[in-house]
């Protein structure tokens, strides 16, 4: 990545003339970024202020390249770290000498999975960023629905806790 993103940088996301929504970094790797975009839109004439992303209801969460952001696309408006404490971080899972193996959203650490673990999870994959702006439309009805947007929704998001029984 060409650029130096920050944990935390919040980003606006175009929906249309009027609408924006807010997105926010919360894991930059070395080469790809962990972002979510958040439910609420703005009008463009008030946009929302960094401090926003605090309370709000993430929509969408994936790994993700910088393209949106390196070309301006996506405007860092501020940096807010107090609120990722509260937001999920993935789980995947990934074949490793032909074993089923749970894997941090960084890579960073690596386990076997239980049967039971791996139907839990879904293969690592990181999306082109245009996929989570389209996926953001289609929620307010710019564009179409699509099923690869159902794929990016939080909810979906298994972390240590889902994984554990604990949701």
């Amino acid at each position: 990545m060409a650029e130096s993103w920050n944990k935390g940088d919040v980003f606006l996301v175009p929906i249309d003339i009027t609408r924006v929504g807010l997105g926010q970094i919360v894991d930059v790797l070395p080469s790809e970024l962990y972002v979510v975009i958040y439910a609420n839109a703005w009008n463009v004439s008030s946009p929302p202020s960094p401090g926003d992303v605090v309370g709000q209801v993430v929509l969408f969460a994936s790994l993700t390249l910088d393209a949106k952001l390196y070309h301006g696309d996506w405007a860092i408006i501020g940096n807010v770290t107090e609120n990722l404490v509260n937001i999920k971080l993935p789980l995947s899972k990934v074949r490793i000498s032909g074993e089923m193996h749970i894997e941090s959203h960084d890579g960073s650490w690596s386990r076997s999975a239980t049967p039971k673990e791996a139907d839990q999870l879904s293969f690592r994959k990181t999306v082109a960023p245009i996929r989570l702006e389209k996926a953001l439309k289609a929620q307010y009805g710019i564009l179409e629905p699509h099923p690869a947007y159902d794929d990016l929704r939080y909810e979906l998001v298994v972390d240590l806790a889902k994984l554990d029984g604990c949701d």
